[in-house]
């Protein structure tokens, strides 16, 4: 599961990782990879996927602490 979003000017996605414990991950995106994941959403499946398997290559675009899309955002819908 995940969510495209904008805050303060970042575009972003929260991912939800985790098997007994859950968590959520956020990552800042590029424009071009916005434009290209609301273009086609298997893309932005198979980011999300990504992320939570290899957490650790997305260390250097982590948000910390996750950011709560739902306060003060605006959703990306595709």
């Amino acid at each position: 599961m995940f969510t495209l979003f904008r805050q303060d000017g970042r575009d972003l996605m929260t991912v939800v990782a985790g098997g007994v414990g859950m968590y959520e991950i956020t990552i800042r995106l590029s424009a071009q990879e916005v434009a290209a994941l609301c273009a086609d959403e298997t893309r932005a499946i198979a980011l999300a996927r990504d992320v939570v398997t290899r957490t650790a290559a997305y260390a250097d675009r982590r948000v910390s602490p996750a950011i709560d899309p739902r306060n003060d955002a605006d959703t990306v819908t595709p």
